[in-house]
């Protein structure tokens, strides 16, 4: 099963590179296939909202840096995995930009999921989402906007729903990881049961 890895390069706290160092170990001893982008917004430039993503190169944003990459990455993958310090409830700046900058994967045009407008798919396939928000201090408010957040992000990607996991310290990484890693066990799973009846 094929999973994409996105953390914030700018956060270098304690347990952001707990965080950090747990998931991809998780990828790791499992022997998955995988790939790991720590992303600084010098790596990205900001989505403009010209989008040339969908009427000039449609499928494609119009800046050559490393979101050609990541999207390419994304589309193609079974599972995304985002890391993100919580910043008053929202994701940090880096992964941000990052969701920003992944709008040429999605349709201009819209539909109705849940009696809400949103994104139709440009793909027939889109990954599982999962997100891991992460910070010392941060309130029940902060977490509750922080799964919605995740939530709505899903829809409009795609997806039914995003797993979203928040780490209110190094106490917490250990049952992150192991939510993290039930879940993705879970689905290779489902995609192991659907290829054997594909089969049939």
């Amino acid at each position: 099963m094929r999973t994409v890895i996105i953390g914030d390069k700018t956060d270098k706290s304690n347990l952001g590179e707990s965080i950090k160092d747990g998931v991809k170990n998780l990828f790791e001893t499992s022997g998955a296939e995988y790939s790991f982008y720590e992303v600084g917004k010098e790596d990205l430039n900001f989505c403009v909202g010209c989008f040339g993503c969908w009427t000039k190169t449609p499928g494609v944003c119009v800046f050559n840096d490393l979101g050609r990459e990541i999207n390419r990455e994304f589309v193609n993958s079974d599972v995304v995995v985002l890391l993100s310090p919580v910043r008053y409830g929202c994701y940090s700046t880096a992964i941000k930009r990052v969701w920003d900058r992944s709008i040429p994967i999605i349709l201009p045009f819209f539909k109705k999921i849940n009696n809400e407008v949103h994104h139709a798919p440009r793909y027939s396939k889109y990954p599982e989402l999962v997100i891991v928000g992460y910070g010392e201090n941060i309130s029940d408010s902060e977490v509750e906007t922080f799964k919605s957040l995740s939530a709505a992000n899903a829809v409009n990607f795609q997806t039914k729903e995003a797993r979203a996991y928040v780490c209110r310290g190094e106490r917490d990484v250990d049952r992150v990881m192991q939510s993290v890693n039930s879940y993705v066990n879970e689905k290779e799973g489902e995609k192991d049961e659907k290829s054997m009846l594909r089969k049939r």
